[in-house]
Protein backbone atom coordinates (compact mmCIF):
# COMPACT_ATOMS: atom_id res chain seq x y z
CA UNK A 1 0.00 0.00 0.00
CA UNK A 2 2.89 2.23 0.71
CA UNK A 3 3.87 2.53 -3.03
CA UNK A 4 1.40 3.32 -4.32
CA UNK A 5 0.97 6.05 -2.12
CA UNK A 6 4.42 7.31 -3.30
CA UNK A 7 3.24 6.62 -6.75
CA UNK A 8 0.31 8.75 -6.37
CA UNK A 9 2.28 11.66 -4.28
CA UNK A 10 4.84 11.37 -7.38
CA UNK A 11 2.15 11.68 -9.72
CA UNK A 12 1.34 14.64 -7.89
CA UNK A 13 4.50 16.34 -7.73
CA UNK A 14 4.98 15.91 -11.03
CA UNK A 15 1.02 17.42 -12.36
CA UNK A 16 1.86 20.43 -9.63
CA UNK A 17 5.47 21.12 -11.02
CA UNK A 18 3.97 20.76 -14.86
CA UNK A 19 1.25 23.13 -14.01
CA UNK A 20 3.71 26.01 -12.58
CA UNK A 21 6.06 25.51 -15.44
CA UNK A 22 3.08 26.33 -18.25
CA UNK A 23 1.58 29.17 -15.48
CA UNK A 24 5.35 30.97 -15.36
CA UNK A 25 5.79 30.37 -19.33
CA UNK A 26 2.28 32.28 -19.75
CA UNK A 27 3.57 35.03 -17.69
CA UNK A 28 6.61 35.27 -19.32
CA UNK A 29 4.95 35.38 -22.74
CA UNK A 30 6.94 32.47 -23.95
CA UNK A 31 6.19 29.17 -24.79
CA UNK A 32 6.49 26.08 -22.46
CA UNK A 33 9.19 23.50 -22.30
CA UNK A 34 8.48 21.04 -20.14
CA UNK A 35 11.46 18.83 -19.92
CA UNK A 36 10.05 14.49 -18.78
CA UNK A 37 13.38 13.43 -19.09
CA UNK A 38 13.78 14.31 -15.27
CA UNK A 39 10.99 11.59 -14.50
CA UNK A 40 12.39 8.77 -16.45
CA UNK A 41 9.74 6.33 -13.74
CA UNK A 42 6.57 8.01 -15.40
CA UNK A 43 5.18 6.38 -18.32
CA UNK A 44 5.64 7.58 -21.85
CA UNK A 45 2.58 9.63 -23.84
CA UNK A 46 1.75 9.48 -27.18
CA UNK A 47 -0.26 12.60 -28.47
CA UNK A 48 -1.52 13.30 -32.19
CA UNK A 49 -4.23 15.55 -33.80
CA UNK A 50 -7.44 14.03 -34.67
CA UNK A 51 -10.11 14.95 -37.14
CA UNK A 52 -14.10 14.23 -36.61
CA UNK A 53 -13.77 10.91 -39.25
CA UNK A 54 -11.59 9.52 -36.21
CA UNK A 55 -14.54 10.55 -33.41
CA UNK A 56 -17.69 9.25 -36.22
CA UNK A 57 -15.88 5.36 -35.66
CA UNK A 58 -17.57 5.61 -32.15
CA UNK A 59 -21.07 6.38 -33.21
CA UNK A 60 -23.22 3.34 -33.76
CA UNK A 61 -24.77 3.56 -37.35
CA UNK A 62 -22.17 6.00 -39.08
CA UNK A 63 -19.77 5.11 -41.39
CA UNK A 64 -16.16 7.13 -41.27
Amino acid sequence: MFALEVCAAVRHFVFVEGNKQIALARIERRPSRLDLSAYPHLPKTGMKTTSAADYAVLIPGRAA
